[in-house]
């Protein structure tokens, strides 16, 4: 992807993230979660359902309660991505 439309300078740092194992926290796990619920109450309040964002935000919630990620950068939703499919960790 890089090179391409999607690349971006955000996933260069992240899938350098992801590459090497470091998931120091830049932007923690537990503070995107506390986000994304956020948005969909607030989606909520107009009557919405925004599906891809509660996928999103249940991987942030089993990355964060099941995979002790609240304190890794958000980046770390890969380890999730991982163990869903039996890869283990990076």
């Amino acid at each position: 992807m890089k090179g391409g439309f999607a690349d971006s300078t955000i996933l260069q740092q992240h899938g350098a993230r992801m590459t090497t194992g470091d998931f120091t926290p830049g932007g923690l796990c537990e503070l995107q979660l506390k986000d994304l619920n956020n948005a969909l109450a607030e989606a909520e309040s107009f009557g919405l359902s925004l599906p891809t964002l509660i996928n999103t935000r249940d991987r942030f919630q089993r990355l964060v309660s099941d995979l002790n990620g609240a304190k890794l950068d958000h980046s770390a939703l890969y380890l999730e991505l991982c163990d869903l499919n039996g890869l283990g960790s990076v």
